[in-house]
């Protein structure tokens, strides 16, 4: 390699590098996640100044959903989903808290489709026949004390 050529790789280096994290951050919003599907989605419904709203956030390479209770200890955040139109409704799941204390749960009204995953779980896909009307609820609640592994629960692919 000659000089110009590393003189010109060293310049682009020290341009990327001043750059803004958000520039190489997500890249969705919370909204393009439903964007096209038949339901409203909302974070922690009827709060709107919660500092527990999910977020977009990247994890390998892929904009994803996070829980927005992160380290927050004795709280849960919601993701509410309200079908407008008779479908089925599928996404994926990845849990990333403290074992046994710290749980996922998803709900179709009073209708428990997951019930208190904790630890860690790999990308798992729920797949459920829902009506117009249905509210889907999926909840990361914390327990007092502790912080394990990410301490949060991850969603994508609706």
């Amino acid at each position: 390699m000659n000089k110009k050529t590393i003189s010109l790789l060293l310049a682009l280096l020290m341009l990327l590098s001043i750059l803004p994290a958000s520039v190489l951050a997500a890249t969705k919003t919370f909204d393009d996640f439903f964007s096209g599907l038949p339901l409203i989605a909302e974070t922690e419904p009827g709060s709107s100044t919660s500092t527990k709203k999910w977020k977009v956030t990247t994890l390998g390479g892929e904009d994803v959903l996070m829980s927005g209770n992160k380290g927050k200890s004795s709280s849960s955040s919601t993701l509410q989903l309200t079908m407008t139109a008779d479908t089925q409704l599928s996404f994926d799941y990845k849990v990333s808290s403290e074992t046994r204390y710290d749980k996922l749960t998803i709900k179709n009204g009073d209708n428990t489709l997951v019930n208190g995953v904790s630890g860690e779980i790999d990308w798992t896909t729920l797949a459920i026949d829902v009506k117009s009307g249905d509210v889907i609820t999926i909840v990361y609640k914390k327990d007092s004390s502790g912080d394990k592994n990410d301490d949060c629960v991850y969603v994508r692919n609706f």
